[in-house]
């Protein structure tokens, strides 16, 4: 943190720098994820109303958006979520295999 700059400067450059991802809740959480594989922008099903991509800014929801309903899924809410600077060590810290047991442990049978 040198230059003059300080912990409280840079933790919101750091975290504004994250993509996040977009949290969507649609009818049909099978056809949106083929549809959204289909555009190269795999999905995490939560369940069978909710689903996940990750590694998205905020912008880049609207051609998703627009391909979802072209393809006659109907969506419902559509929210970005920036991680937290929790999240951000976590990502930067936690091996592949932790990773897979938390996403198992967080996502919700169909």
């Amino acid at each position: 943190m040198g230059a003059g700059s300080c912990a409280g400067e840079a933790v919101p450059r750091l975290l504004a720098s994250q993509p996040g991802s977009l949290a969507l809740e649609v009818d049909d959480a099978r056809r949106a994820q083929a549809v959204l594989a289909g555009l190269g922008r795999p999905a995490r099903m939560l369940d069978g109303r909710r689903l996940e991509v990750a590694a998205i800014d905020a912008q880049g929801g609207a051609p998703l958006h627009a391909a979802l309903v072209g393809a006659g899924v109907a969506l419902y809410q559509s929210v970005h979520r920036r991680p937290t600077l929790e999240q951000w060590f976590l990502e930067l810290t936690t091996t592949d295999a932790n990773k897979e047991r938390h996403a198992a442990r967080d996502t919700v049978p169909a």
